[in-house]
């Protein structure tokens, strides 16, 4: 295999090919991402005996072979670097927060310090975070309402990144 020459074309198709293998999900929403293409921005000339502006229109076009191989490793970049340091950064915040009580209007206290209604010891502490992945006006109901956050090692996520970086480079070498 080392002996064979890789085109864009080629480096897509495997990349695909092997993404599908180990995860459906994963490469079918990639291959969205792909197949959306691009938008672009063409004007037609005015026709006709009247002199009018030009017409500009915006269309969407597919990607080249070489843009859609760098827009699919974005894609994995945003899934497996991008996604996990956001949520890490979401629980961070979040452990910060304190939480108040239920129905309770908040006063501050006799020395103006602490606002009386905090729930005690809440702050500075990891939280269990769910995103809803129904919205209100969804009249389907999904396999699954919330979706929990929960951390990725940071170790995990620097391989995932020399991984990527690992395959960028490969990709380089196959566009030359």
């Amino acid at each position: 295999m080392a002996d064979q020459e890789y085109g864009p074309r080629e480096a897509l198709e495997l990349l695909m090919r092997k993404l599908n293998q180990r995860d459906t999900e994963l490469a079918t929403r990639v291959q969205a991402v792909v197949d959306a293409g691009k938008d672009v921005e063409e004007t037609e000339p005015s026709t006709g005996r009247r002199k009018k502006n030009a017409r500009v229109y915006r269309k969407s076009v597919p990607y080249t072979y070489g843009e859609a191989l760098q827009v699919a490793i974005n894609a994995l970049t945003a899934y497996f670097v991008e996604q996990p340091l956001l949520v890490d950064s979401c629980l961070d915040n979040m452990a910060h927060a304190v939480l108040g009580a239920k129905h309770q209007r908040y006063y501050w206290s006799a020395d103006k310090k602490q606002p009386l209604g905090i729930v005690p010891s809440t702050g500075n502490r990891e939280k269990v975070v769910q995103i809803e992945l129904r919205t209100e006006t969804q009249i389907s109901r999904p396999d699954q309402e919330t979706q929990e956050l929960a951390r990725v090692p940071a170790k995990q996520i620097q391989e995932e990144q020399a991984n990527l970086t690992k395959l960028r480079e490969i990709v380089e070498l196959t566009g030359r």
